[in-house]
C-alpha cells in the first residue's frame, strides 16, 4: 500500500488511530463546516487572491463564494483582510509563489532502496503539503504560513512554537523546488477579542537548522511503519484522550454509541 502522510493525517493518527483510519482509510467526512474554518479558508483565498496583484475587490468577491459563507462571517473575514492588506501593502518580503499543493517521496518501497544499495522502485510513503506560499528576503527564501485565530497573541505563539507542522513544510519545499530555506515565516492575524475592539496582524520568523529536519523525517518514517503495521494487524484503537474528550474528534457521537452506523450517517459522508 502507497501511504500519502500530511500534517493532517499524522496530527490524527498520534492523537487517536481510530480517528484516523476512519477519516483517512475509510473516508468518512464530517457534512458540518465550523465557522472558524469558514473565517479562516476565506481569509487564506482572500490573501492568495490579492497577494497576485493588490486587488482588493477581486479578494473579497472570491472569500464571498467560499463553502458556508454568510453575510455576518463575511463581516469578520472583511474585518481581516483590511487589516492584513493595509499592514502589508509595503511588504520587506517579496512573493515567489503562493498556494502550493505538493506530493514528494519520502521512502521508497525496499530497505535497500532506501539505503542508496538498489534500484529505486514506487515510494510507498509519501508527504503531501498544501502550504500558502514561498517568500524570499533577509537573505533567502522562507516558506509562508498565514494563521487566523482568537486567542491571545501571548498563548497563540506558544502553542505554534510546539508545532512541527512547520518541519514538514521546510522539507517539502526544499526537497521539490531544491531551494536552501531558511526556515517559515508566519502571519498570524487576530480576531477581535481578549479587550482589543480591532484585529491586529503579527509576523514572526522561525529559522529552522537541517538536523532538526532530518529528525522529523526520521518520525515520519517511523509513523508510516506504525501505520503499515495496523493496517496488517487492524488495530487501529480509541485511545484514551479521545475517549476522555481530551481532543474534540469528529467522530465522538460515533464511538459513543457503539460504533452504530446510524451514527456516523447522520453526521458523516464517505467520499
Amino acid at each position: 500500500m502507497a501511504l500519502i502522510l500530511s500534517n493532517s493525517s499524522v496530527s490524527k493518527f498520534t492523537q487517536c488511530p481510530k480517528r484516523y483510519k476512519l477519516s483517512k482509510l475509510d473516508s468518512w467526512k464530517s457534512t458540518s463546516k465550523s465557522d472558524a474554518l469558514i473565517i479562516g479558508s476565506a481569509t487564506h483565498k482572500g490573501i492568495e487572491i490579492w497577494s497576485a496583484d493588490k486587488d482588493e475587490d477581486a479578494a473579497y468577491l472570491a472569500c464571498m463564494e467560499v463553502d458556508g459563507m454568510d453575510e455576518e462571517l463575511f463581516e469578520t473575514v472583511f474585518a481581516l483582510l483590511d487589516e492584513y492588506f493595509r499592514t502589508y501593502k509595503e511588504d520587506e518580503l517579496s512573493s515567489v509563489v503562493t498556494e502550493l499543493d505538493m506530493t514528494v517521496p519520502v521512502l521508497s518501497s525496499t530497505p535497500a532502496v532506501a539505503l542508496g544499495l538498489g534500484m529505486p522502485r514506487k515510494p510507498y510513503l509519501s508527504y503531501r503539503a498544501i502550504i500558502d506560499g514561498i517568500k524570499f528576503g533577509r537573505g533567502g527564501y522562507w516558506v509562508h504560513e498565514i494563521k487566523t485565530s482568537g486567542e491571545k497573541p501571548g498563548n497563540f505563539w506558544k502553542k505554534y512554537d510546539k508545532d512541527h507542522q512547520t518541519l514538514g513544510y521546510v522539507w517539502s519545499v526544499a526537497k521539490k523546488t531544491g531551494f536552501a530555506i531558511k526556515g517559515a515565516v508566519v502571519d498570524a492575524i487576530f480576531k477581535p477579542g481578549y479587550q482589543r475592539p480591532d484585529p491586529i496582524c503579527e509576523r514572526r520568523f522561525f529559522p529552522i537548522d537541517q538536523p532538526i529536519v532530518d529528525s522529523w523525517h526520521d518520525n515520519l518514517i517511523q509513523i508510516g511503519a506504525d501505520i503499515e503495521g495496523k493496517i496488517q494487524s487492524d488495530d487501529f484503537y480509541e485511545s484514551f484522550n479521545c475517549r476522555t474528550g481530551y481532543f474534540d474528534c469528529e467522530f465522538k457521537l460515533y464511538c459513543a454509541n457503539g460504533n452504530q452506523m446510524e451514527f456516523l450517517e447522520a453526521t458523516h459522508v464517505k467520499l
